[in-house]
């Protein structure tokens, strides 16, 4: 699944909602609670440091 948003903060809760679903989908033997946590900070820093909150970036999101 390929999941792409522009670099808002807001778009973070359509992110971990998507990766809540994923996990469901594909039976993950991980807790998805752990999982949506780490991306989400991967997303923030992402959004924070390497686009100093530019809302106008793109992030692509691959899960697999």
């Amino acid at each position: 699944m390929i999941l792409e948003i522009k670099s808002d903060p807001a778009e973070l809760k359509q992110v971990r909602k998507k990766v809540e679903i994923f996990c469901k989908e594909h039976d993950l033997k991980t807790d998805s609670f752990l999982i949506k946590l780490a991306i989400d900070e991967a997303l923030q820093n992402i959004i924070r440091y390497a686009y100093d909150f530019d809302k106008t970036k793109n992030i692509k999101i691959t899960l697999e």
